[in-house]
């Protein structure tokens, strides 16, 4: 429960306290699980005979990096892009990425931590309501990308 805690909340207490934009994270991390499911096979191929020969514990930790590497870059970069005021409205899409990123991590877990987690209530109520959050993350962060604020044409540019 408590691991289940730790990775839910803490994406949104980052992206809160660097002021980024939730929603571009959440579908950062969207494009982090693709980068895991499509390219990690491929990065354990390529690092064979640079890493050790665990492939199994080298694929969870590449594929937890490429899951987790578009969430950091979008912090990092898109860091101080949300107003005080937004933070609140910020922390929806934030809790999204924390509710989706438990749900694609655990797999990646170790054995006996990804094993407790399964038996836990926790992670049944995530697996219950998993489209949901899914869903509700897409359209929380597709809103929120639409009704960001733009650049006043006359004002905002100048040749």
């Amino acid at each position: 429960m408590l691991i289940i805690g730790i990775i839910v909340l803490l994406p949104v207490v980052i992206l809160t306290l660097v002021r980024a934009n939730a929603a571009t994270a959440f579908l950062a991390l969207c494009l982090g699980s693709v980068l895991g499911s499509y390219v990690a096979g491929d990065t354990v191929n390529l690092l064979r005979g640079y890493v050790a020969p665990d492939s199994r514990l080298t694929e969870s930790v590449i594929s937890l990096l490429l899951l987790w590497l578009p969430v950091i870059l979008v912090a990092i970069f898109m860091a101080r892009t949300i107003s005080a005021k937004q933070r609140i409205v910020n922390a929806l899409p934030a809790l999204a990425v924390g509710l989706l990123g438990a749900i694609l991590t655990v797999p990646f877990l170790t054995p006996p931590v990804t094993e407790a987690i399964e038996a836990s209530d926790a992670w049944g109520y995530l697996m219950t309501y998993q489209a949901a959050i899914v869903v509700a993350g897409t359209v929380i962060s597709l809103v929120m990308l639409r009704m960001r604020k733009k650049v006043d044409e006359k004002h905002g540019k100048h040749h």
